[in-house]
């Protein structure tokens, strides 16, 4: 029975966030398919990991959290990608990196990371020249909006500033030899009441409220008010 829900999970990507689904095909539109090699920094429960596997790439996964390397692990064997895969334990900025990837993918983690500038570099020294990056980082103007969002000092799994001006954002990523291409702006004011609300109901009543406003998630991403999150792609240069 557990393998079943959790292959129903693989599948249908059952999330608390009512955001997620959304959020997913947003960003894994931008993953590169092939035999090539990625970098996965944070890849919190793995679905954006099998979705690169999935595409055929290699990829290596950095997770710093115990609970979130047994999900991981558990989930890459479960759907039989275990010879495409490796799994790196530690902080980003504790681990130094061979310029051998095509692809680094980060998703919703520089904005909890003290250093940030470390972290981009690290990214930076690992990709190849024209390899590309994949980030998503809350923006400035309209994270820290959310219900159960706070601002900590520390790495304690909150954020530790509300997000990132997109102007801002490059010039990070450019004094690290990164050059932004292309840029998403997303979850506007109707889907941030949705999650506000979604991450306020206990359970069972969030999944409820996760699958039953799922389909409509798309459509309630208007551009009315300031977005919540972008999605950033940049290459090496």
């Amino acid at each position: 029975m557990n393998s079943f829900l959790g292959w129903l999970a693989d599948r249908v990507k059952i999330q608390t966030d009512v955001y997620f689904a959304h959020r997913y095909h947003l960003s894994t539109d931008w993953f590169a398919p092939g035999p090539i090699k990625s970098l996965e920094i944070g890849p919190g429960g793995g679905l954006f990991t099998l979705a690169m596997l999935r595409n055929g790439n290699y990829c290596t996964s950095v997770e710093i959290a115990d609970g979130g390397a047994e999900r991981i692990l558990e989930r890459v064997k479960r759907n039989k990608f275990t010879q495409q895969f490796n799994l790196l334990r530690g902080h980003v900025n504790e681990l130094h990196f061979d310029s051998v990837y095509d692809q680094v993918v980060a998703l919703e983690v520089i904005e909890h990371i003290v250093d940030d500038e470390t972290a981009i570099a690290r990214i930076a020294s690992a990709l190849k020249p024209r390899g590309r990056l994949v980030l998503s980082t809350p923006t400035a103007s309209g994270g820290y909006g959310l219900f159960g969002d706070y601002i900590s000092p520390i790495e304690d799994g909150g954020h530790v500033r509300a997000g990132y001006e997109g102007p801002e954002l490059d010039k990070i990523l450019e004094r690290h030899g990164l050059i932004t291409v292309k840029r998403k702006y997303c979850c506007y004011a109707a889907n941030q009441l949705l999650l506000s609300v979604s991450r306020f109901l206990p359970q069972p009543f969030s999944a409820g409220l996760n699958l039953l406003a799922r389909p409509f998630v798309p459509l309630l991403d208007a551009p009315v008010g300031k977005p919540y999150m972008q999605l950033t792609l940049a290459i090496k240069i």
